[in-house]
């Protein structure tokens, strides 16, 4: 099967019935000699997704009350713990990829 197709079909269903969204990251920064501050570097990506809820059932010690299920479609920057997204932080990512290698969707774990 062709993943790259399915990753496609996904990212147009997704960009039709979502909504878009802007991730950040923020990694190592660069000290600031004038200010004594390390000044952390901040990158943004986006993608298409859409907002989903955990149930009360799949609460657990990982899902907690409060917590956002955002599908988003595959992007060229794969999402990572940490990142941040509408006021909310990543605390899991999964990764949907058959074939171990092609990303057809993210399933990201959001908390405030």
């Amino acid at each position: 099967m062709n993943y790259e197709e399915l990753a496609t079909l996904a990212r147009g269903v997704l960009r039709e019935m979502g909504a878009q969204f802007t991730l950040t990251r923020e990694s190592g920064g660069a000290y600031n000699p004038t200010t004594g501050v390390e000044v952390p570097v901040v990158t943004s990506y986006t993608g298409a997704g859409v907002w989903g809820v955990y149930n009360q059932q799949q609460y657990n010690d990982q899902i907690q009350s409060g917590d956002v299920l955002l599908t988003l479609e595959a992007t060229t920057t794969e999402p990572k713990i940490g990142d941040k997204v509408a006021g909310y932080k990543v605390v899991n990512v999964i990764k949907t990829a058959p074939d171990g290698a092609t990303a057809v969707i993210y399933e990201l774990q959001c908390r405030h």
